[in-house]
Formats: structure tokens, sequence, C-alpha cells
């Protein structure tokens, strides 16, 4: 199976949008099972995009908020 960043560059940057997950969190709670639920408001989409054939679809990719933060930096580094 490709990788993560082979999947991102098929689909193409127009195609994309960007939206960090914890600066869009409502709620979390731990669940009976170990896991988490995470509530979250989501800009990308409306609730029609959610039913029937799905219009829009999300990867959650997790990282190390301190690698995050430093490649952003990098990156507008760049750019200036």
């Amino acid at each position: 199976m490709a990788g993560l960043t082979e999947l991102l560059k098929e689909i193409g940057d127009e195609n994309l949008s960007f939206q960090t997950l914890h600066q869009s969190v409502t709620g979390a709670a731990k669940k009976r099972n170990g896991d988490t639920e995470v509530k979250f408001v989501a800009t990308g989409i409306r609730p029609g995009d959610l039913y029937g054939r799905l219009k829009k679809t999300a990867v959650i990719v997790w990282m190390d908020a301190d690698k995050f933060d430093a490649a952003l930096l990098s990156l507008q580094n760049k750019a200036d």
C-alpha cells in the first residue's frame, strides 16, 4: 500500500483542504473500551456531504504537536 505522502500527491494539493483538529475540538470523552471520543467542528464539509453518496471524506493523521509546530515554522520560513 502507498504511504500517506504518495496518496496526497496523487489526489493533488488543489483538491485538498487543511484543518487543524486541535483548534476545532468542542469536546472529548473517554469511552468504556478505552477509546477517546472527540467532537469537533468541521469547516470543509456541510451536513449534506455525509448522506447518500459521500461527497467528502477525511483522514485524521496524529503527530507530536512539537513536530507539527516545528514543521509549520520551517515551511513558513522557507516562504519568506
